[in-house]
């Protein structure tokens, strides 16, 4: 079903049936397209085939979108070949806004790298959310490319890789984004070390940032991880397998942290005690540790810095807070 609001169209299926490979006269940009949107938006619980959006542009000319949104995710063999496709003919002239959900399990490393040349080709966004971002689509890269027009950007994913959680040092390059007034993003909860503040204050660095969506991971990150195979396939957010040895290394254990919980996460490994404490201790946010946290945000703020308006601080991984509340 296709519905069409003004110039903007939104598919709420999408072809999931395979299709046969675009020939070369559907990648030539077409002339004396039918339609000329300025927005355009596919959401669907299916996955999207790349197959799909180029046939759209024999119905649009994508050189008049202004803003893209694809929430569907793009099919794991084929989503390299679009943004392959797209950065070589730059179709989007003039597009400001766009939303990509770049969420999926067994991603080749090739995808990321097709994903960020793509990212580097388009005009300087004003609004860039990524569903889906793995640090392989660097900070940098993206502030090189828009970070003199960006206002607004979003980068999450729903897993408890470290790969997907902001650094202290790509916060200072956002601080670059002199425009940036609408921020959501992870980051590491390590139970308010200075490592854990230096993370709120270099928020504080970005001189017009009012909204802030603040997603705080809060599980140990040496239980989870990238998971890398031989053929450069990556499950982020992998539960690691670490042996005994190594967990028993952290210095900040006594004897009782060192032993083995009664309990295994997901029943396929058993954290020690410590990891279990830590946990909670990270998972106890309440409003005076969001309010400890939004004062360290503006102790660094200047005269010449807006003033925050808004900021939600939320536990990124709910689900593995039910699991150990309730065992």
């Amino acid at each position: 079903m296709t519905t069409i609001i003004n110039q903007t169209v939104v598919f709420i299926r999408t072809i999931t049936r395979p299709l046969p490979p675009p020939t070369e006269e559907d990648l030539e940009i077409p002339t004396g397209c039918i339609g000329s949107l300025t927005s355009l938006q596919i959401a669907d619980w299916h996955t999207i085939l790349p197959q799909t959006l180029l046939a759209l542009e024999g119905y649009t000319d994508f050189r008049k979108l202004r803003t893209l949104r694809l929430h569907s995710r793009m099919a794991n063999d084929t989503a390299q070949n679009i943004f392959e496709i797209w950065e070589t003919r730059r179709p989007f002239h003039s597009l400001e806004e766009l939303e990509l959900n770049l969420g999926g399990w067994n991603r080749q490393k090739g995808f990321y790298a097709s994903a960020k040349n793509f990212l580097h080709s388009l005009p300087p966004l004003k609004e860039l959310l990524l569903e889906g971002w793995h640090c392989l689509i660097s900070v940098e890269s993206i502030v090189e490319t828009h970070g003199s027009t960006l206002l607004k950007l979003q980068l999450t994913y729903k897993n408890r890789s470290q790969s997907c959680r902001l650094t202290e040092s790509d916060i200072k390059l956002l601080a670059n984004c002199h425009l940036l007034e609408d921020l959501t993003c992870k980051v590491q909860r390590t139970g308010g070390d200075r490592a854990e503040v230096a993370l709120y204050k270099a928020l504080g660095t970005i001189t017009r940032l009012k909204n802030l969506s603040l997603g705080l991971s809060v599980s140990d990150p040496a239980l989870f991880g990238d998971d890398e195979s031989d053929q450069g396939i990556i499950r982020p957010g992998h539960l690691l397998f670490p042996s005994q040895e190594s967990l028993s290394l952290d210095p900040t254990f006594d004897d009782f942290d060192s032993q083995l919980c009664r309990w295994g996460l997901q029943e396929l490994y058993r954290a020690r005690n410590g990891h279990v404490r830590k946990f909670m201790i990270n998972s106890a946010v309440d409003k005076k540790l969001v309010f400890e946290i939004f004062q360290k945000i503006i102790s660094v703020k200047t005269d010449y810095c807006l003033s925050m308006e808004r900021m939600a601080v939320y536990i990124d991984e709910p689900e593995l807070v039910r699991i150990f509340t309730s065992s």
